[in-house]
């Protein structure tokens, strides 16, 4: 049964009124089974002799909101409250009626009559907790998931959403420790399953959370969620097979189940089926997550360009931006115009790469009435969505030298800072990037792992992070003596980045936006890159389609850094030697 009716009994079933005890089980049986329709038809029958009983018009109003009969169900859960404005039953399908309508406010009300009439009863608990993380209020949906779980821990569904709001909050431990009662007290649950399998997961162990996920699959082998999970960790694996076809079996489950699409378009991705993955890479814009970004121009699905006005607005990161930028040549020479949006740190970058374009910087939350000053737009599309019609096979990734122009001057400014550090190659160094939420830990190297990097004869490092890194270089030198060149200016400002780059004889880095960086400026780049990556660096191989001038140096084995950093380091002495050689 969907979650409404689960919400509608809570974890455990009342008894019906007397008289009518009997057809409510046979209604109760028939709905379980998938017999909606037969279930309803019993209650208005019942309802015609009894049209006094609440029970019955609670049922039907959660029978008639899973059908999508929202006037309907409104009508019966109204009547019910009414009869029984002291069950706190009927409050709650009332409650979780007007959420499913989008009556926020009214929903609360009746959430709260619940808890008022049942204090402790988890299931008003539970019901508010959800409709207050509907409405983005974070931290009071979490304390009333952690009252519901401490009255029902046994109650494995709730779990679920424990731990997700408990890992999204940074309390890893509280959540661990909630999904392993769950396990411990309802070892055949899915959910229960699935929240330990998520902890792993968030944690970087895809290997158990494999094994918790093909668990929760099994018990609840029509569950699309499951196989979601189940998918998610194969691909932490590198499994892509496995993967992928997890995410095809959720999407026979429910075949509008976004998140699935676009898990199967990241596999897809990585195994550089471009034309197969592109629409399903489309179902990232379903998302409810903040910012949602809405225009009332026509979507630009291919048509047509000449003496029309195109409007690309940016999503996702800032190395997404870049990445995706490099479709704005093609589109730029297509159409009569372009207006491009972009992040403020790309706008100084876009305008002088893009001259025929106008260019505006803003954030992705921004009110968008700064369009009512630009050129009149015809159509519009998001950044992301370029390559469904422009990078279809990797034959359609053109070859470039650079599409991003840094400023001449602020270049010639570094080349001549950089003269000044001494002979040798000049080499920028990333070592860390991405967030908890974006896989930091696998991306990211310890500084003083790249000992043997930074050693190499002949260069100079300067560090290209654009977080704080003074306590890590301080310890970085005085463990190692070696010299890591810091220049805050050029950190602060995108535009003076860029002119570095540019001025620099190698950039070497984890997956970060310094990388897109550096390729979308046409710079050589050496990318240490995890054993499981993002999509944007496929499944295998040294090169990177969106960028020719860009190396990928892979992990042979999941975290073990050691072999690319000798790798790269072997590599980097032999170019400083050429380069000696060169300039004797």
């Amino acid at each position: 049964m969907t979650r409404l009716a689960r919400l509608a009994r809570g974890p455990r079933e009342d008894g019906a009124d007397a008289r009518s005890a009997r057809l409510m089980r046979q209604v109760r049986q028939a709905a379980a089974r998938g017999e909606r329709a037969r279930a309803a038809s019993m209650l208005e029958r019942l309802i015609a002799r009894r049209p006094e009983d609440a029970g019955a018009h609670g049922m039907l109003a959660a029978l008639r909101a899973q059908a999508g009969e929202l006037a309907a169900a409104l009508e019966h859960a109204g009547r019910a409250a009414a009869l029984a404005p002291a069950s706190p039953d009927a409050h709650l399908v009332l409650g979780n009626v007007r959420r499913l309508a989008g009556d926020l406010r009214g929903a609360e009300a009746s959430y709260r009559r619940v808890i008022g009439l049942d204090p402790e009863a988890p299931a008003g608990h539970y019901s508010l907790a959800l409709m207050l993380a509907d409405a983005g209020r974070a931290a009071d949906s979490l304390a009333l998931l952690r009252r519901t779980h401490a009255l029902a821990p046994g109650w494995p569904e709730p779990t679920w959403d424990l731990v997700r709001a408990l890992l999204d909050a940074g309390e890893a431990a509280e959540a661990r420790a909630a999904a392993e009662r769950s396990v411990a007290r309802c070892g055949a649950s899915a959910p229960a399953w699935m929240s330990l399998g998520l902890v792993h997961l968030r944690a970087h162990e895809p290997e158990p959370a494999a094994r918790c996920f093909g668990e929760a699959a099994v018990l609840a082998p029509g569950d699309a969620e499951a196989w979601l999970h189940a998918g998610i960790a194969a691909q932490e694996l590198a499994r892509l097979d496995e993967a992928q076809a997890a995410y095809e079996r959720a999407l026979r489950i429910a075949p509008g189940h976004a998140p699935a699409r676009y898990r199967r378009a990241l596999v897809l991705l990585l195994k550089r089926e471009y034309g197969a993955a592109w629409p399903d890479y489309e179902a990232r814009l379903e998302s409810s997550a903040p910012p949602r970004r809405e225009f009332p121009q026509p979507l630009w699905r291919g048509e047509p360009l000449a003496g029309r006005t195109l409007f690309v607005h940016a999503e996702q990161g800032l190395g997404d931006e870049i990445m995706f930028a490099s479709c704005l040549p093609e589109v730029i020479e297509r159409a009569g115009h372009c207006v491009i949006d972009c992040h403020p740190k790309l706008e100084r970058l876009f305008r002088r790469s893009f001259p025929a374009a106008t260019v505006h910087g803003g954030h992705q939350a921004d009110d968008p009435a700064w369009l009512a000053a630009a050129p009149v737009v015809d159509c519009r599309i998001a950044a992301g969505s370029l390559p469904l019609l422009l990078r279809r096979r990797p034959a359609d990734f053109p070859p470039h030298a650079g599409y991003l122009r840094a400023d001449a001057a602020r270049v010639d400014a570094f080349r001549a800072r950089l003269a000044a550090l001494g002979p040798g190659l000049k080499v920028g160094l990333s070592w860390r990037g991405g967030t908890e939420l974006s896989r930091a830990r696998l991306r990211s190297v310890e500084l003083a792992a790249l000992a043997p990097l930074v050693a190499v004869a002949g260069v100079r490092f300067v560090d290209l992070q654009y977080h704080d890194t003074a306590a890590e270089r301080a310890a970085f030198s005085r463990a190692t003596g070696l010299p890591l060149v810091h220049w805050e200016d050029a950190l602060g400002d995108y535009d003076e980045t860029a002119a570095l780059v540019v001025a620099l004889d190698l950039v070497v880095s984890v997956c970060t936006a310094i990388v897109h960086l550096a390729g979308a400026l046409g710079r050589p780049a050496w990318v240490m890159t995890p054993y499981s990556p993002e999509w944007r660096y496929g499944q295998a191989g040294e090169d990177m389609p969106w960028y020719p001038s860009v190396r990928l140096v892979r992990q042979a084995r999941r975290g073990e850094w050691g072999p690319v950093i000798a790798m790269l380091a072997r590599d980097l002495a032999a170019l400083a030697a050429r380069a000696r050689s060169r300039d004797a």
